[in-house]
């Protein structure tokens, strides 16, 4: 498939793979369209924030429910029956901020990279300064 001119669903919501890589959960907010071989979600905001259930779904290794011998399958009833613990939604969007930070810095070159650079940076002078204090040396 490779255009469609409508939308499946038009909310965000958390995408799950039917088939193949069962770990690859994908979060989406744009009006999206998808193929046969990927669950949508259809979420209740009033209760839980979609993102807070992608980063729920990405956390339970989805991988281990897998259904077949070969190509790696999950089913809806299989999903229907997973536990997923739902905070107060005060809590969820704490949580939410948190990992999106994470998530920008390790993923985000522009925001990890010079992070990762002033850390090192501050490592180098901290070890530098440590190793170049010497104690005023006694003149004889």
């Amino acid at each position: 498939m490779t255009y469609v001119n409508e939308f499946a669903y038009d909310q965000p919501s958390v995408l799950i793979p039917r088939k193949g890589s069962l770990n690859k959960v994908y979060y989406v907010e744009e009006p999206f369209w998808n193929v046969d071989t990927i669950y949508y979600t259809i979420i209740d905001s009033n209760i839980v924030i979609p993102k807070y259930i992608y980063y729920i779904l990405s956390n339970m290794h989805l991988e281990k429910l897998n259904i077949a011998g070969g190509i790696p399958s999950l089913t809806q009833s299989t999903l229907n029956k997973l536990k997923i613990p739902v905070p107060t939604l005060e809590a969820q969007e704490k949580i939410i901020n948190i990992l999106d930070k994470f998530d920008k810095l390790t993923n985000d070159i522009s925001e990890g990279l010079p992070a990762e650079i002033e850390a090192r940076q501050k490592q180098y002078e901290y070890y530098r300064n440590k190793l170049l204090s010497f104690k005023e040396l006694k003149t004889a």
